[in-house]
C-alpha cells in the first residue's frame, strides 16, 4: 500500500560546509525551462508573488535594490536566475528576511497568520527594474 504515501523528493546539494536542500521539482524547473525563455518566465513566476512598495523600498530603488515578496520555500540562487530571467538584468547579490508565524486574535478567537518571506535583489550599477513591465 505504498500508493498511499506521499514521497518527499528533495535535491541536496553541499555549499562549503552548509546543506543546501531544495525541492526537486523548482529545481527540475529551472534546468527544463533553461532553454527557452519565454518558457522560463512562465513555469517560474510563482515564486516571486509581488514586488514591495513601500517608503523604504521606494528609496533604495534609486540604489539599484529592489524587494519582492516570495514564497517561503525559495532559495537565492533560484530567485537570482528568475529575476535575470524575467527582467534581463545582472543580479550581484540576494539578501533575505524570513519573518515567523505570528499568533493573532481576531473577536476572541485564536488564530495564525502564515509565514512570510522577503528578498533583496542587488543589481549591477546603472541596471534598473520597471516593475510595470511584468
Amino acid at each position: 500500500m505504498s500508493w498511499y504515501k506521499k514521497e518527499k523528493k528533495e535535491v541536496v546539494a553541499f555549499k562549503g560546509n552548509k546543506k543546501i536542500i531544495e525541492p526537486a521539482i523548482l529545481v527540475n524547473q529551472v534546468a527544463a525551462t533553461a532553454h527557452t525563455e519565454h518558457q522560463s518566465t512562465k513555469v517560474l513566476t510563482h515564486l516571486i508573488k509581488h514586488p514591495i512598495v513601500s517608503e523604504k523600498a521606494i528609496r533604495l530603488q534609486s540604489q539599484g535594490q529592489y524587494t519582492f515578496k516570495v514564497t517561503p520555500g525559495t532559495s537565492k540562487i533560484i530567485l537570482k536566475k528568475e529575476v535575470e530571467n524575467l527582467y534581463k538584468v545582472k543580479v550581484v547579490k540576494v539578501t533575505s528576511v524570513k519573518l515567523p508565524k505570528k499568533i493573532i486574535v481576531n473577536k476572541g478567537k485564536h488564530g495564525q497568520r502564515s509565514i512570510r518571506k522577503y528578498m533583496r535583489v542587488h543589481l549591477q550599477s546603472g541596471q534598473t527594474i520597471n516593475l510595470g513591465q511584468v
